[in-house]
């Protein structure tokens, strides 16, 4: 992590400031240090641990990082690791069992892709160009601006936009974080932009509002329980005249075939969101030449891509990641025009749609 990114940093508990306690330096940091261990503590004494780079700033991240952290606790002070013994059993009797099964969904989904792999079937230029039509500007737009991705999943956005001479921040609550930071770090000789990754969830964003000239989150708020309340938090983050753009589930764009599939597909999510990841992936790897083979059917019928030609092992991703999440709601245009509007945005545009879903974009004026 790089020290500066503190600036950018608030408890997501009490939104106030942290101070950073790191374990493997001996020097005291200045602000293009690059720590790799550590403690950040806020002002209300809650605790987060720094871990591998990466501020894993979520309720219960103590825990699941106690063994990165114990070698080095017996050399800071006997005040600090009470308030990490503290955090722990708070933590514990506040464990949301809805969270974990989000974290874990997502954590198995990303790690099933290996790095030569695509997520949903477009490379690295395609999904630069996306980025561009999304928010409807151009590659020099991006000089010297900062971009929060909220919900950087298997880092397209980051792998398509590391030669921009940009700022990105990539928030996951999932551990795909880690993968992204080590893609990133391959590939870090060719690379002009600035990267801060965080571990974290969307709707305890521990990132100070107005910060940013670019706020993107596509394929993620629908995910969490509320997507209304997701969206208004990341677009706070948003500075007065920057953009927000999201991504959501729809139907606007479906025919009459894709709504019974989809009623079909929620009915099937009944039993599929309670089963164990390493089965599910076992049932969307048998099922994946067939969805495989509709895809192509009806790209041949229509004579047009309407479904992005996909190999199998993307193909077996798009059905864990509809039949797993325990979340997955639909949303109209008028109703995602609607939040950016109550949001204070202007110039709100459709700038994506497709037969899954829609993509909103708004300029803040405040």
């Amino acid at each position: 992590m790089l020290y500066r990114l503190l600036d950018f940093l608030e408890c997501p508990h009490c939104f106030s400031k942290f101070s950073l306690v790191p374990l493997n330096e001996n020097n005291v940091p200045t602000s293009n240090s690059d720590i790799d261990l550590g403690l950040l503590v806020c002002e209300n004494r809650d605790v987060f641990p720094l871990v591998r780079g990466i501020p894993r700033l979520f309720t219960g991240s103590n825990i699941v990082f106690y063994e990165d952290l114990r070698s080095c606790l017996t050399d800071i002070s006997t005040n600090i690791k009470e308030i990490i013994h503290q955090s722990i059993t708070k933590n514990e009797q506040h464990l949301d069992q809805k969270f974990l099964h989000t974290q874990k969904s997502f954590s198995s989904q990303w790690s099933s892709i290996e790095s030569k792999d695509s997520a949903w079937g477009r490379d690295v230029s395609q999904r630069k160009d996306l980025f561009m039509d999304q928010f409807s500007i151009s590659p020099n737009d991006l000089i010297g601006k900062t971009i929060l991705d909220a919900g950087c999943g298997h880092g397209e956005v980051e792998l398509a936009l590391k030669d921009m001479d940009s700022e990105i921040f990539a928030v996951d609550l999932s551990f795909s974080v880690d993968y992204v930071k080590n893609q990133i770090e391959k590939k870090e000789s060719n690379s002009n932009a600035v990267f801060h990754f965080i571990q974290a969830n969307i709707h305890q964003l521990p990132i100070k509002k107005h910060n940013f000239d670019l706020v993107h989150s596509a394929g993620v708020l629908h995910h969490t329980p509320d997507t209304h309340k997701g969206f208004t938090i990341i677009s706070q983050r948003t500075k007065p005249g920057g953009r927000c753009f999201i991504e959501v589930y729809s139907t606007d764009h479906m025919n009459m075939i894709e709504k019974f599939i989809l009623i079909i597909h929620n009915f099937i999510r009944i039993f599929s969101t309670k089963l164990p990841h390493s089965i599910l992936h076992s049932i969307c790897f048998t099922l994946s030449p067939i969805l495989w083979c509709f895809f192509e059917v009806v790209n041949l019928i229509m004579k047009e891509n309407k479904y992005n030609r996909r190999t199998l092992k993307e193909v077996e991703l798009s059905l864990f990641d509809g039949l797993s999440p325990k979340f997955r709601f639909q949303h109209t245009t008028e109703e995602v025009i609607d939040w950016f509007s109550s949001n204070h945005y202007e110039d709100i545009q459709k700038t994506f749609h497709d037969h899954n879903g829609i993509g909103i974009v708004g300029t803040l004026n405040i």
